[in-house]
């Protein structure tokens, strides 16, 4: 802590302590309303920026990063831990929302595509709290018993080989259709 003995080491902590306030501020600001908000300069969902007013007509804002291990969460407006909330770069967002994640057969997380100063921000995979569901008609987690997770099942192909392992990919609905119209062709 600085102590105030002299007036030369009081004027050098005044000036030491603005100087740390002022790092990260840019007067031309991105800003156009007071708050946290997502920043993904770097792509790994650490950034973020603060919009504070400058005066009656403009905003400073200070772009800060998270610690190693944590993400900025735009649900909670803060940096958390990077187990129940993750970034999830493999996503490519389009629009700003909450979408099911993809290949998930248990509904217990959603892709958040969080907007941010300049547009569209890296997806996060973000876990729903305990006996909750992620219910795609609403886009948020509700709780268990007021409703029921019904995943699509997403379908692959089928590859069948040969005995001179050559590969044909046939596709599931060919497959049932063939299996459904069996029947009629033996009669």
């Amino acid at each position: 802590m600085c102590e105030f003995k002299t007036m030369d080491k009081k004027y050098l902590c005044v000036v030491l302590l603005f100087v740390g306030l002022c790092h990260g501020v840019s007067e031309a600001s991105d800003c156009t309303a007071r708050g946290r908000f997502p920043n993904d300069g770097a792509g790994d969902c650490r950034g973020y920026t603060i919009c504070l007013m400058g005066g009656l007509t403009n905003f400073t804002q200070y772009k800060l990063n998270c610690p190693e291990g944590f993400v900025y969460s735009h649900l909670e407006y803060q940096c958390t831990n990077a187990t129940n909330y993750q970034c999830y770069p493999s996503f490519n967002c389009s629009s700003v929302g909450n979408f099911v994640v993809p290949g998930s057969s248990d509904c217990s997380a959603f892709i958040a595509c969080p907007e941010g100063l300049l547009g569209i921000n890296t997806a996060r995979k973000v876990l729903c709290p305990p006996d909750t569901l992620f219910n795609v008609t609403v886009g948020a987690c509700q709780n268990s018993t007021e409703f029921s997770c019904t995943p699509k099942v997403q379908l692959d192909v089928l590859e069948l080989h040969d005995k001179g392992n050559n590969a044909a990919k046939i596709s599931p609905h060919f497959l049932c259709s063939v299996l459904l119209l069996l029947p009629v062709y033996l009669q």
